[in-house]
């Protein structure tokens, strides 16, 4: 199991195995002479020889490869099961996001096949033939040209393009991707694509953050994910502040609160000028202007600034709408304790 995790995060090529893998592929599975073998890192470079050889389509090169593997295992009637060792590799591949990664290529070149992807299928196979103590002609070939370190191959009759170098992949926390700056899967010198918290966003967010005209497409963007993906990605740039002040919010009210230790703080009360129909105020009423509470946090003295029902328009009410339900409405907003 180890030389197969070690081949899925292995970056460096063994263009011995990776060459002697493609010969056999093309003289003993596809019965073409062998083809000349370019490297590359990005997949757009592929476009570049389609004028001068024909394509050969993946799924040709997948069931030729098939035939030859997989016949053996059930002339033997060995069943491949989908035991522990698929999920391993799964997971080290990040296969939740995989099919994004396929369709970035594909976009590109869809004359080839994933020896990523493809690693898991021989990895299994392995692992049954060596519990059955059985072998199957030329194994090693396919094994070498899986685990050489190439990430992609694209086939034409004359030539293959080796794509050497995996995208860079950008993900959250809980493993969706995720990232607001940067595009969360690209290829240095080829193709990009962009999520937020694993929603796919349209590039030109990214591209005018930081200008008016990203404030006005916000205002009329009737996609719902479209307009969380801009909240989320002004705030963890720029923080509550900054998203305050991209949706150009004005200050509602303020007042002064002398909390039992003497300590004073300053609430704030901020609303937008505009109004959104998906906002709800805390009565379940639609078409609402955005709404803050700031705070400043009595055990830390940071400020924050939080979510509230736009209905309020004093600052004190509004901030003892927060605190928590088992808190009496009655009771005045002060703390026994603060940050000093």
């Amino acid at each position: 199991m180890s030389e197969y995790k070690e081949a899925l995060d292995n970056k460096k090529i063994v263009k011995e195995n990776f060459e002697e893998g493609i010969q056999w592929l093309y003289e003993h599975i596809l019965k073409n002479p062998k083809p000349q073998i370019f490297y590359c890192d990005s997949p757009d470079v592929t476009q570049e020889i389609d004028k001068k050889s024909k394509k050969i389509n993946r799924l040709t090169v997948e069931s030729a490869l098939r035939r030859s593997i997989y016949d053996h295992v059930k002339k033997k009637h060995i069943q491949i099961q989908h035991v522990s060792l698929k999920g391993v590799l799964k997971e080290e591949l990040n296969i939740d996001y995989y099919d994004v990664i396929l369709d970035m290529i594909y976009g590109c070149s869809k004359n080839g096949i994933n020896l990523k992807k493809e690693l898991i299928n021989v990895a299994l196979v392995d692992f049954h033939l060596r519990l059955e103590s059985y072998t199957i002609p030329d194994f090693s070939c396919f094994k070498k040209l899986c685990c050489s370190g190439v990430y992609h191959i694209f086939f034409w009759d004359k030539y293959v393009y080796a794509l050497t170098k995996a995208p860079i992949v950008r993900y959250d926390e809980t493993g969706l991707l995720h990232a607001v700056v940067y595009p969360a899967i690209e290829w240095p010198e080829g193709p990009k694509t962009f999520y937020i918290h694993g929603r796919e966003m349209p590039d030109w967010i990214f591209a005018l953050y930081g200008t008016e005209e990203l404030y006005h497409r916000f205002l009329i963007e009737e996609n719902e994910d479209i307009r969380s993906g801009i909240i989320t990605m002004i705030k963890e740039r720029e923080g509550d502040k900054g998203f305050l002040d991209f949706l150009k919010a004005e200050l509602i009210d303020e007042k002064e609160v002398v909390h039992f230790s003497g300590h004073k703080e300053i609430l704030r009360l901020y609303k937008t000028k505009e109004k959104f129909e998906y906002l709800q105020n805390r009565h379940g009423k639609s078409n609402q202007p955005y709404c803050w509470s700031e705070f400043t946090c009595p055990s830390t003295g940071a400020t924050y600034l939080i979510d509230n029902s736009a209905d309020f328009t004093d600052a004190t009410k509004a901030a003892k709408f927060l605190r928590p339900s088992f808190i009496p409405e009655k009771l005045p907003y002060q703390w026994s304790h603060d940050a000093s």
